[in-house]
């Protein structure tokens, strides 16, 4: 289970890099992505979800070096700066930092059920959801 700052940190983060952007009919609030993203970490090996804390704590910490605030703290605009720079960084530890996190959150959006049927995704060959597609 997240503390309530890292958990106020990936609601932000989920809002700046992937709600904002998303067209759906039924749009799902930040925290409940960012629940099924805790959900989904808590199923994982105890050394991934250590790693996914300290990827938080490095998104919730990095602002302060630069304007004296944390990453919730910050404007939607100056979120959205932020996590622009990190996504096109020539430094590879902060590319592949957001492009992770980013990417998880979108694997646990999509693969919501709901999801699938709003954007009209049919399984291969008409296999149903947790049977093998082949």
């Amino acid at each position: 289970m997240l503390s309530n700052t890292l958990g106020e940190t990936l609601r932000h983060f989920i809002r700046a890099a992937i709600a904002d952007g998303i067209e759906a009919k039924v749009k799902p609030s930040e925290a409940e992505i960012a629940s099924r993203v805790e959900l989904f970490v808590q199923g994982t090996d105890p050394a991934l979800r250590k790693r996914f804390r300290y990827l938080l704590m490095a998104l919730w910490a990095v602002p302060v070096v630069f304007c004296f605030k944390t990453f919730p703290q910050l404007l939607p605009d100056q979120q959205h700066r932020l996590l622009d720079r990190w996504a096109s960084s020539r430094f590879y530890y902060l590319w592949f930092s957001f492009d992770v996190l980013k990417s998880l959150c979108m694997l646990v959006y999509y693969s919501d059920p709901e999801m699938e049927r709003q954007v009209e995704y049919s399984r291969p060959c008409g296999a149903e959801r947790g049977s093998p597609s082949r």
